[in-house]
């Protein structure tokens, strides 16, 4: 890598540690101006890589997660958003590299799509969670439309012109006439990812990424047409964006919600996926908005990757916050660097192994190495995407590395029947709760810090659902559910960034409160009561402290997220 590519990159290192990044975060959006418009059309396909990152690697987490969802009464449901990225990455492939497979591999795709609309006039989904069938998505008409006019520009035919023009109108509708757009009552108008005639603007969910999907697809479409109502859309749904951003970020600035209605803690791969569509869209459109967004969630990220070393051993652990039981599904790469900003060397994470082994990523830290630079790929080397440059965090002293065993006293409630100290007998039809409650008194308060993480050792019988209440001694309380206990000595690892409402707690973290459901899909196999034992209470001061107690217990289970 260059050495002024390197220096570019140090930049949100020298952002965390200069004042300006207090106006970054704390200024008042605002109103947004008109873009300039393009003097003459810009053809779909002429962008730089960056503008089709977001297509490309959100078809990764889709096909991750194996979606399958099919219409009420069993007809295939074919997916205008997976088939679209799909397109999208054919004829861009087609037109880097001079395929003509690859631009008749898209047009039979995007036909087969178009058909769909032919006959229904959208592409109405299949009932999910509270929307019924019928509903419609901001990711589904625009980028449709906006490969409609790539395959125009491919094969000059007119028919995808006309495709182009009968999407764009029905998409410019508004969720009342069956399209996706929302009119706010503040004039501006929201990019709906699940929408149907019946949302409003009290009852939508207002996710970011299905938004910016929209939104980057209007604005590549109208720079490819020169359509007013298309820049006119945009606009307003951009000072939309402004005006709810602020709602996205905990008081703290460490991350960021996924939705806000309800609030929504985000996971690491949709916090890198809005950092690749924020960075296309201030690539598309230079409005500083765009950027300051992007360096908050790259400060974010930085603040739950940390890397560690204790004298020439790193230590980073991928599965962090807010979720320490979920590798994230992106791989990552590492490259240290010097004081020239020379790379000394490189190191990359996989997915093969056990839980400990994907988990953290470890080893000897090259010689007269400084720092780190960060990379996301879904294990395309070709692909990877820079996330941020940080110095590495050396650990100097046994508090910062060696796990603090807290002292505590337990009592059980309803289900929960004390039996022995720390031990509890889980009975099926005690209490109408379905719930056993055991209450940790803590001698020592949890740390409250990002670089901080919690254990508590809990050995059971059975698997179970268990739900878990944080209280400071000022009687604040943060909760948040948790992966379910399976047979045998579990560790329940922690951080603050994962409980809903935390940033409430003002006092000290002196009490845990464990709910054990005693009746659910889990566990209702077994009839039969169950034990269960609070083993230990922990403060990780650092992720390597939690790597040390887990190295040292190989009998600990996390019950992983996949």
């Amino acid at each position: 890598m260059h050495k002024k590519t390197i220096a570019k990159l140090l930049i949100v290192i020298s952002i965390l540690l200069i004042p300006s990044v207090i106006y970054i975060l704390y200024k008042k959006p605002q109103e947004t101006k008109t873009i300039i418009r393009v003097e003459k059309p810009i053809p779909v396909l002429s962008y730089s890589d960056k503008v089709y990152l977001p297509y490309e690697n959100f078809r990764y987490i889709d096909q991750s997660q194996e979606i399958s969802r099919l219409y009420g009464e069993g007809t295939e449901f074919i997916d205008p958003w997976l088939e679209g990225t799909a397109i999208i990455t054919a004829f861009n492939n087609g037109y880097r590299n001079n395929d003509s497979n690859s631009y008749v591999a898209g047009l039979k795709r995007l036909d087969k799509v178009l058909a769909v609309f032919d006959k229904k006039g959208a592409w109405p989904h299949p009932q999910y969670g509270s929307y019924p069938d019928g509903w419609v998505s901001s990711m589904d008409a625009p980028v449709i439309a906006l490969c409609s006019q790539a395959a125009y520009e491919i094969t000059g035919e007119k028919k995808y012109i006309e495709y182009r023009e009968r999407i764009v109108r029905h998409m410019l509708k508004t969720v009342k006439e069956g399209s996706f757009i929302l009119p706010l009552k503040n004039g501006t108008q929201w990019l709906a990812e699940y929408a149907y005639p019946l949302s409003t603007e009290e009852n939508e969910y207002y996710v970011l990424n299905g938004f910016l999907v929209g939104l980057q697809s209007i604005l590549m479409l109208a720079n490819a047409t020169a359509d007013e109502e298309l820049y006119a859309t945009y606009d307003k749904a951009l000072l939309a964006y402004k005006k709810l951003a602020p709602g996205y970020w905990y008081k703290s600035f460490d991350w960021s919600y996924y939705m806000l209605n309800p609030l929504t803690i985000i996971e690491p791969h949709y916090m890198i996926y809005e950092t690749k569509q924020l960075d296309a869209l201030y690539t598309l459109h230079s409005d500083n908005f765009y950027d300051e967004e992007a360096t908050k969630h790259r400060i974010a990220l930085t603040k739950i990757l940390p890397l560690y070393a204790v004298d020439n051993q790193y230590y980073l652990l991928r599965a962090g916050a807010p979720h320490p039981y979920y590798i994230d599904i992106f791989l990552n790469t590492i490259e240290f660097y010097d004081d020239q900003g020379n790379i000394t060397g490189t190191i990359k994470s996989n997915r093969t192994g056990s839980f400990f082994e994907r988990a953290f990523m470890q080893g000897s830290i090259p010689a007269n190495t400084k720092g780190y630079h960060m990379y996301s790929h879904n294990g395309s080397d070709a692909k990877k995407y820079y996330l941020f440059s940080a110095p590495i965090r050396q650990i100097k002293s046994d508090d910062q590395l060696k796990p603090s065993k807290i002292d505590y006293t337990t009592n059980g409630f309803n289900d929960a029947i004390p039996v022995a100290k720390n031990e509890f007998s889980l009975k099926r039809e005690v209490s109408s709760s379905d719930e056993g409650t055991i209450v940790i008194e803590l001698d020592k308060p949890l740390q409250k810090s990002v670089d901080s993480f919690w254990g508590i050792e809990i050995t059971s019988a059975e698997e179970a659902l268990v739900y878990i209440v944080l209280f400071d001694n000022q009687g604040n309380t943060a909760h948040r559910y948790y992966r379910p206990l399976v047979q045998g000595k579990n560790l329940l690892l922690l951080h603050s960034l994962g409980f809903n409402n935390f940033e409430n707690l003002k006092g000290d973290i002196n009490k845990v409160r464990i709910s054990i459901f005693t009746e659910t899909e889990v566990n209702k196999h077994n009839k039969s009561d169950w034990m269960v034992e609070i083993n230990g209470v922990y403060n990780y001061p650092t992720s390597a402290s939690a790597f040390m107690h887990l190295k040292g217990h190989p009998d600990l289970i996390i019950n992983e997220q996949k």
